[in-house]
């Protein structure tokens, strides 16, 4: 689940980050316009996908206690960051929709740990 985890988050936001630096306007509708506030978010975004082929690093290197405190730390702050967006924005945002669907993956995969811990 770990390996899920971090691979989600790297199959959804390389495509996203790659969109939104090719071609900007058409993420308006969902991430809204050009900001300095949207600049932050793909910073956020860069960081999380960065965090994410880090841990799948570790994973493939051996250092799997490594790759299990940095997930665990990783995704609890998606988990409360996705969830907070639903009253926040709304669930017509789709952004808002793919942020709850992460949030179950990486809620189960911290479930998953805690069970077979």
């Amino acid at each position: 689940m770990l390996t899920l985890s971090y691979l989600v988050n790297i199959l959804i936001l390389g495509p996203l980050l790659i969109s939104i630096a090719q071609r900007p306007e058409q993420m308006d509708p969902f991430l809204g316009p050009a900001t300095d506030g949207r600049r932050i978010l793909v910073c956020l975004y860069t960081s999380l996908a960065i965090a994410s082929v880090f841990g799948l690093i570790q994973l493939a290197s051996g250092y799997s206690e490594a790759a299990l405190s940095l997930g665990v730390s990783l995704f609890s702050l998606q988990i409360l960051y996705k969830l907070m967006t639903v009253p926040a924005v709304g669930l017509q945002n789709p952004v808002v929709r793919t942020n709850l669907v992460v949030a179950i993956i990486h809620i189960a995969t911290l479930l998953t740990l805690w069970i077979t811990s």
